[in-house]
């Protein structure tokens, strides 16, 4: 939420200057280092996005690869794209448990993957093999086999040696635009945090621009190994995406906090909301590892509608089934796409 003043004085060239020539560091307090030179993380995620998209039937695979086999159907109907009303939108987060070239090329798991993905408009997906850049593509390519938009941003390789990652979004460009001028990773040179979060700019689709919503999106994996520690730098973590100089106060933490909400209300500040609250997030129905975090009064633009998409029990599985799919179940919330006005 923020008033309509801002939208129109803040400096669109002073903000590409911004992100082009210094990288965002540090978590306890903002940090800006200039860049050495103009091929930075931006400029690779730029490349990497603008040679992702995959255009429906293409049948592109990626260097190596096999083409895509065709989805089998195991008696589900496939889930529409769009399950809120209209006028809003659906972002969410989803764990894809070691996401590897051996899952991407098991058609019933895609199938499955494909199903809870369109489901929800924008995703942070973690734990895809930080060595299969091309996995991103061909997930899109699966997405878009019946016509649709998705789209991606990969983030580079974070994590300590011999559990590295890749961080993401995946969208629909039919529901949410990105500025990929804005797209960074939080880096961090006290090394407190395992994994950076990857922070991405996006504004809604479907309105006029000057009332579309527009808000971060850090996607967050906090180092199961080590929680407590990390999960104490989110109050800062959420303040130094807040103040990274591009005058967004929509700032929404998604992603694996293997923490409830009741364990995260006691690191988080008083005005931090969760989306999911006494939900568990995993298929055992067990834990909350999974949520969306935001401030409660910036970003009204919430609807109260948030949940954890049960495929285990929707789809009627096994375990077995499940878990070749991921132990984690996708978190969801919506908003209404317009951008809530300040008086």
């Amino acid at each position: 939420m923020k008033f309509v003043l801002n939208l129109i004085v803040v400096s669109v060239i002073a903000i590409i200057a911004l992100v082009k020539f210094y990288e965002i560091e540090g978590i306890d307090g903002l940090h800006l280092k200039r860049r050495e030179s103009s091929a930075g993380v931006v400029q690779d995620l730029r490349a990497m996005f603008s040679s992702a998209t995959a255009e429906p039937g293409s049948g592109f695979s990626a260097p190596g690869g096999q083409p895509l086999p065709r989805l089998p159907g195991v008696g589900v109907q496939t889930v529409s794209s769009r399950q809120g009303a209209p006028g809003t939108i659906r972002l969410g987060t989803f764990n894809l448990r070691e996401f590897s070239r051996e899952k991407v090329n098991d058609p019933k798991t895609m199938d499955f993957i494909v199903r809870l993905l369109q489901q929800i408009d924008l995703i942070a997906v973690q734990e895809v093999d930080a060595d299969r850049r091309e996995l991103f593509p061909r997930i899109v390519e699966y997405l878009n086999r019946d016509g649709r938009t998705y789209d991606f941003i990969a983030g580079p390789q974070v994590g300590p040696d011999g559990y590295q990652q890749l961080l993401g979004f995946i969208f629909d460009r039919q529901r949410v635009e990105a500025d990929l001028k804005q797209t960074y990773t939080v880096t961090d040179p006290a090394n407190q945090i395992a994994y950076e979060p990857l922070v991405g700019w996006f504004r809604t689709v479907g309105v006029d621009p000057l009332d579309a919503w527009t808000f971060s999106l850090a996607n967050v994996y906090v180092d199961p190994d080590n929680p407590q520690k990390e999960l104490e730098l989110l109050t800062s973590l959420f303040h130094s995406i807040q103040h990274d100089g591009r005058g967004e106060d929509d700032v929404i933490l998604a992603g694996c906090f293997f923490a409830g909400d009741h364990e995260l209300a006691r690191f988080a500040s008083a005005d931090i909301r969760f989306a999911l609250e006494g939900t568990p997030s995993d298929i055992h129905a067990q834990r909350q590892t999974a949520n969306l975090l935001f401030n409660r009064n910036n970003t009204t633009e919430f609807l109260g509608e948030s949940g954890a998409i049960d495929f285990l029990r929707q789809y009627n599985l096994t375990i077995a089934e499940a878990e070749a799919i991921s132990d984690h179940l996708p978190v969801w919330a919506e908003f209404q796409i317009r951008e809530a006005i300040q008086f």
